[in-house]
């Protein structure tokens, strides 16, 4: 089986939609209020100082522990350093205090599907598009999850409804090519992946997704350059030189193909695609084929 980019769980998106930014520096006292410790989290966020963020935003959730999107916002700035059960704990919170918060669903979901509960993250899917069915966004993570489930076809059915929404959404149009790839809709997937290529060169992924594209419409000059590029932008892509094994063996370029799955072992010793064709490469170099 040809393996494309692997599925990527997306970092939850923090929109911290706060006030204007205070001018003064973090020092909590007694005198300060809410709001100020909220433009103080908002400044360090944007300044990209997330503990400073983190700590003002926890001391205003404790000076007004009902406020539903505060707990929200600490959620999305613990998601941004990684830490995810205290994004949970605060999501949960802000989910407690607003049921009907869609971006809390959707964040809770994609927690959900990480820790592998694919049934409970589709659950708060389902809930947040009855809430909120236009948001483009919300669709797309749907659709990801989607994918990981293997229902290509529905994914790609509600990455469209997605893009009919927001069109200029560059992640939502990769992962239709992705999705299409699946289906077997190679040419279709060729024409949205070039789209991404075209307005975002360095989208990695996409690059890696087009030369799939490429490989299985017997384009492998393309197919080459796309692989390429792939790996120029990010060098340590197991996936890529994977694809390029692929493309070799395609070719009946052996050498090359069995290089390439060794290259991408030793990139990553786990990925699993590069085992399996070096495995069926040297099972049939050892039966006298290829």
């Amino acid at each position: 089986m040809n393996r494309l980019q692997p599925l990527m769980m997306l970092i939850v998106t923090a929109t911290c939609p706060l006030g204007a930014l205070a001018e003064a520096s973090f020092n909590p006292s007694s005198s300060t209020t809410r709001q100020d410790l909220l433009r103080t989290g908002r400044k360090a966020y944007i300044t990209g100082d997330l503990a400073a963020a983190i700590t003002a935003y926890e001391t205003a959730a404790q000076l007004a522990p009902q406020q539903a999107d505060i707990w929200y916002d600490l959620g999305c700035l613990h998601a941004l350093q990684d830490q995810r059960e205290a994004a949970q704990r605060s999501w949960e919170r802000a989910h407690a205090l607003n049921s009907r918060h869609a971006p809390t669903l959707d964040a809770l979901a994609q927690l959900a599907s990480l820790r592998g509960d694919q049934a409970l993250a589709q659950e708060y899917y389902r809930a947040a598009l009855a809430i909120a069915p236009r948001d483009a966004k919300t669709l797309r993570h749907f659709a990801q999850l989607l994918l990981r489930l293997e229902a290509y076809d529905r994914a790609a059915l509600v990455l469209q409804e997605s893009l009919a929404l927001e069109p200029q959404d560059l992640e939502a149009r990769y992962w239709l090519g992705v999705a299409l790839l699946r289906t077997g809709a190679q040419d279709l997937a060729r024409l949205e992946l070039e789209r991404v290529t075209q307005r975002d060169p360095r989208h990695a992924s996409a690059w890696n997704s087009l030369g799939v594209a490429y490989t299985r419409g017997a384009d492998f000059e393309k197919a080459a350059q796309a692989f390429e590029r792939a790996r120029t932008l990010e060098p340590t892509r197991a996936d890529s030189l994977s694809n390029q094994g692929l493309l070799a063996a395609r070719q009946k370029r052996w050498a090359e193909a069995r290089t390439a799955w060794q290259q991408a072992l030793s990139l990553d010793p786990h990925f699993e695609p590069a085992a399996r064709n070096l495995q069926l490469l040297e099972a049939a170099a050892r039966a006298g084929t290829p």
